[in-house]
């Protein structure tokens, strides 16, 4: 089901009052970084411990949900799987930065090896040094595409 931006805000603004464990938005492309950020200031007052988001973030959604990550109970973060997230360089940056300031112990991203989803060799090394700041923690990356 595509919700586009209304039903993200709905969401968003009812995490605060449900018990929620996981939130999987699968193939969601209508909704916007102005929903994704509705969702990412929600982060801080879910109870979730574990995210998986299947959807074009874009690099404004991914950088909105890595801004509440300091303050939120999650410690798995699933970004992509069947589609591209969309947070190029920039995206994985605001994660990196992210990370140690917060609870997570796992990041998985799926779906960067694509053209406009590249993480590039700079976001790759962020992401592998902030991981490297927080004991056992567990970072999952697609492959780079060969470029042969």
């Amino acid at each position: 089901v595509e919700c586009g931006d209304a039903g993200m805000i709905a969401v968003a603004e009812a995490i605060p009052r449900t018990k929620l464990q996981l939130l999987y938005c699968d193939t969601n492309p209508r909704v916007t970084a102005a929903g994704w950020a509705q969702l990412g200031a929600a982060l801080p007052r879910t109870r979730a411990n574990v995210l998986a988001l299947c959807a074009e973030l874009g690099v404004a959604g991914v950088t909105a949900l890595a801004e509440g990550l300091a303050e939120s109970s999650l410690i798995w973060l699933h970004l992509g799987h069947r589609m591209s997230t969309g947070m190029g360089v920039a995206g994985a940056l605001a994660l990196a930065a992210a990370l140690p300031h917060s609870k997570l112990r796992g990041l998985k991203i799926e779906g960067v090896q694509g053209a406009q989803d590249e993480i590039g060799e700079e976001g790759r090394a962020a992401l592998e040094d902030a991981a490297a700041l927080v004991p056992g923690f567990n970072l999952v990356l697609a492959e780079p595409r060969s470029t042969v």
